[in-house]
């Protein structure tokens, strides 16, 4: 995976999860993270989604980063921010956000400089399900 989000500024990897914590060391701690499916026991459901996204800087970047959530390609969240990087290995954290969901189906995340053109760095499949011991117990699309 490779997207230019904002001049110069590739994503490599994009971990999607509940909640992404700055430390004060520098390092990120992700809690919640999704490895597959997103999985409620019903709809509608509030989901706290946050994303952890890595990226490489080819050259310095100061200015806007928007993010929004989307379910089946429709904007549930939008969130503004600003990116002041200089070139080399980044992180790009997201905190936790609720994003309301009212039917399955693609939950995605995009990224933007200016709010009009998106690109995608992330998406899962929101399905009805729980799970009981480890184990997925009732599955629906």
């Amino acid at each position: 995976m490779s997207v230019e989000v904002v001049p110069g500024v590739q994503i490599t990897a994009a971990i999607l999860c509940e909640e992404v914590r700055s430390e004060l060391n520098g390092k990120s701690t992700l809690l919640g993270v999704y490895s597959g499916d997103l999985l409620v026991p019903e709809l509608p459901a509030n989901l706290r989604l946050g994303v952890y996204a890595e990226a490489t800087a080819s050259l310095a970047y100061k200015g806007p980063l928007h993010v929004r959530f989307l379910l089946n390609g429709e904007q549930i969240v939008l969130g503004n921010g600003t990116l002041n990087t200089e070139a080399g290995y980044i992180a790009l954290p997201v905190s936790g956000m609720i994003v309301g969901c009212n039917k399955p189906g693609i939950v995605s995340v995009e990224f933007s400089p200016d709010a009009t053109l998106w690109k995608e760095v992330i998406s899962r499949q929101l399905k009805i399900g729980t799970f009981k011991d480890g184990i997925l117990i009732s599955p629906s699309v």
